[in-house]
């Protein structure tokens, strides 16, 4: 949801606190996963002219 801040949990932080739970990673996995596809023309990427 834009315009909304949704705080990490700490929960999902391991002890040390400097990495996090397998619970985070399957539910940031989804969000971050994947490349996006650029358009592109003769080798450059295509821009949308408004």
């Amino acid at each position: 949801v834009a315009n909304v801040e949704r705080k990490f949990p700490t929960e999902w932080m391991n002890d040390a606190h400097n990495g996090v739970t397998e619970q985070a990673i399957r539910y940031l996995r989804p969000l971050i996963q994947g490349e996006v596809s650029v358009p592109k023309q003769n080798g450059l990427p295509a821009h949308m002219v408004l």
